[in-house]
């Protein structure tokens, strides 16, 4: 199984990763899990966010208006 497969079969992620793939930092994803505005889990010791929830998330941010040029 070569990386790409075993990435699209990931279930969860950390806070940590998933602020990595949006280009944010730890500080902000820990933050909006506490706004409630991004869905977390605990299993067992560790919080993961799981694809489904951060695909919510990402689709509950608010829509660019395009601006008049």
């Amino acid at each position: 199984m070569n990386k790409s497969e075993q990435q699209s079969e990931r279930f969860a992620y950390s806070p940590t990763e998933f602020a990595k793939r949006l280009g944010k930092s730890r500080s902000f994803i820990y933050d909006e899990i506490a706004k409630g505005r991004l869905k977390a889990r605990r299993m067992g010791d560790r919080i993961v966010i799981t694809v489904d929830d951060g695909r919510d998330y990402l689709a509950s941010l608010p829509v660019v208006k395009p601006t008049a040029a």
